[in-house]
């Protein structure tokens, strides 16, 4: 038997034409799935990316394979160190093998995330390009229409390919954004109050910070394709703008920022969130007096929203070297944080 497994990383089976989405999302699929069997209950054990490959390929829940995140120790995978696999826990690929497959992958995945114990399912694994994670679909593709013609007359094989283009950022050019758009409205839910419900608590990815604010600007690369955050209706369903200049310069296509000061500016620049932002419930920053400002999320390491006994806020310790500078932004000094609990 000749297996073809697809892994596309990020993408929402409700979001797909198989599935029921109303709009003409993916055509290509709903051609397979016509000649294919369907499955209506089918789980990811662990999520987001790192969790959900290892559990895929160990056989193992998180709790069990020790990966259940990203970072540090939640990111390492449970192998005692030896002299080949061991026999009560063998990987996919390693049960393939002795069952007489060969086993490939065309993924960057193990680079990606630093899990090189993914290298250990296959007998070839192929990088599609040089980069070391968010290859481009046609770039995959390429390179695994040239392994199948090279493998067409062989049997019993396995082939792994990873997809990432439904992750963020969405790089598409505008023109698919716009004609998506057009082909009809979005889904009724999330409605307003549910996006109200997730402007309560904060997490990376989540509403209030869709570009991982932790690790960057937290403003969105691809304004004309991803708002900064999802306050609204308007940003969740209505978002697509004609692109114009990085936001970095200053200039972005999205709503006016307000600043909740009285009499203050509208903020331009790469800073502008220093001083405002669209409306959400106010957060006081602890890096300087003066009007509370909207915008940014409850746990960011540089604000907290003052006092709020009914919110189960809580001061944790943080490591020496992040503190702030005049203006809220993070410098070498501090040693604390505001967290939700």
């Amino acid at each position: 038997m000749r297996i073809i497994y697809i892994d596309v990383d990020t993408l929402r089976a409700d979001h797909t034409t198989p599935y029921g989405y109303h709009r003409p999302t993916t055509p290509n699929l709903q051609r397979l799935a016509d000649k294919s069997v369907t499955f209506d209950r089918y789980y990811c054990s662990d999520s987001p990316c790192l969790p959900s490959r290892t559990a895929l390929t160990s056989g193992q829940f998180g709790i069990s394979n020790g990966v259940i995140g990203h970072f540090g120790p939640a990111a390492q995978f449970r192998l005692d160190a030896g002299h080949g696999p061991e026999p009560d826990r063998p990987l996919l690929g390693q049960r393939l093998g002795w069952g007489g497959y060969y086993t490939a992958a065309i993924s960057v995945f193990a680079e990606r995330h630093l899990a090189y114990f993914f290298h250990g399912n296959f007998r070839e694994s192929i990088r599609a390009t040089d980069r070391f994670g968010d290859e481009e679909a046609p770039d995959v593709t390429r390179a695994a229409i040239d392994w199948l013609r090279r493998h067409a007359d062989e049997d019993d094989w396995y082939l792994h390919l990873t997809y990432w283009d439904p992750h963020t950022n969405y790089t598409q050019p505008a023109e698919w954004t716009e004609r998506m758009a057009a082909s009809g409205p979005v889904q009724a839910w999330p409605d307003e109050e549910t996006i109200a419900a997730h402007a309560e608590f904060y997490g990376p990815r989540s509403a209030l910070d869709l570009h991982y604010s932790l690790m960057g600007a937290g403003t969105s690369p691809v304004p004309h394709n991803m708002p900064d955050a999802i306050r609204s209706r308007a940003d969740f369903g209505g978002w697509w703008r004609p692109p114009t200049s990085s936001p970095r310069t200053g200039t972005r296509a999205s709503p006016t920022w307000r600043c909740p000061a009285p009499g203050a500016a509208e903020a331009t620049g790469p800073d502008r969130t220093d001083q405002c932002s669209r409306g959400s419930p106010p957060w006081r920053s602890p890096c300087r007096s003066g009007p509370s400002r909207t915008g940014r999320r409850p746990g960011r390491l540089d604000h907290h929203p003052g006092p709020q006994p009914d919110r189960g806020w809580v001061q944790r310790d943080r490591p020496a070297g992040l503190g702030c500078r005049p203006g809220g932004r993070l410098t070498a000094r501090g040693d604390v944080r505001w967290a939700a609990t």
